[in-house]
């Protein structure tokens, strides 16, 4: 394969607009000296796959995945990396010699945006709501830093049990041990140590479901609350505002973000990018 001169990126998803992604990689090129580009591509779940061929042919080198595709798109793949075989769910694509390969770097961003908010083991209690591709890389990064239990609140009990299914089976020799609980408001713990909000709860609709103020209610007073969901303006999040108003340390998904992109960057590139090189474009736009 010829060396690459111009990095045309992207991020395909539906809605997007309140992505900061262009902005980190953007960032990151240009402090890395390389060539390219990064654009959003809001597109409709029946011209997925026309529109990611169209990209292909237009010579995109690699792009992220985000809701509602990161299922969806891998049908469309060659082969996955280990972690997107592990979840069955992908986040970054790598596109080389017209075939896509799939990758996983929401594990990653994940576990390091837990690291700096609450210390995990293996007697943490966690409740993760949503069932999809970012609860998938919820529960595997807390796997992976050793709880062996969650909970699983979700409204789809078809998704959330083949989440269960694929994580659990016998090809993730790892996670032999752990246990996955679905949930119903009923069966809700009274003393969770972390909340992970994994579904587009404040996303574009402001408005909290009646039954997330139970969820809350089933968090301890020194619980910790991630939110994946984040704000393009320097304003909370709906549930961290919700969390701070209870009492409750809680973070939005920023470093999540911005730790999985790093990665993803190194992916497309063979160049590592200090994640504080893309956190810092957000200090200018005024997000942090």
């Amino acid at each position: 394969m010829e060396a690459i001169s111009q990095f045309k990126l992207g991020l395909v998803g539906h809605p997007i607009s309140h992505s900061l992604s262009q902005n980190l990689h953007l960032a990151a090129l240009k402090h890395s000296g390389l060539a390219g580009s990064y654009d959003l591509f809001d597109i409709e779940k029946d011209k997925l796959i026309a529109s990611i061929s169209q990209l292909v042919k237009d010579g995109i080198v690699g792009f992220n995945v985000t809701i509602p595709y990161k299922q969806t798109i891998l049908p469309c793949l060659a082969d996955l990396s280990d972690e997107a075989r592990m979840i069955g769910a992908v986040n970054t694509v790598q596109v080389k010699d017209s075939l896509l390969y799939g990758y996983n770097t929401d594990i990653h961003g994940f576990i390091c945006a837990i690291k700096n908010l609450i210390a995990i083991s293996a007697q943490t209690k966690a409740l993760i709501l949503g069932s999809g591709g970012a609860a998938r890389a919820a529960v595997c990064g807390l796997f992976k830093l050793g709880l062996k239990e969650v909970d699983i609140y979700s409204r789809n009990k078809h998704q959330a049990q083949n989440l269960c299914f694929d994580l659990l089976s016998s090809k993730n020799i790892e996670f032999r041990d752990n246990k996955i609980n679905i949930v119903s408001l009923e069966k809700l713990k009274r003393d969770y140590d972390l909340l992970i909000n994994a579904t587009p709860i404040g996303l574009i609709d402001q408005t909290i479901p009646e039954q997330i103020h139970s969820v809350f209610d089933s968090i301890k007073g020194s619980g910790v609350l991630l939110d994946m969901v984040y704000k393009k303006t320097n304003k909370e999040t709906t549930l961290v505002e919700l969390a701070r108003l209870k009492g409750l340390k809680a973070e939005d998904g920023i470093n999540m973000l911005v730790e999985q992109a790093a990665l993803s960057f190194k992916i497309w590139t063979g160049q590592s990018v200090n994640p504080d090189v893309m956190k810092s474009c957000l200090e200018f736009i005024g997000k942090i």
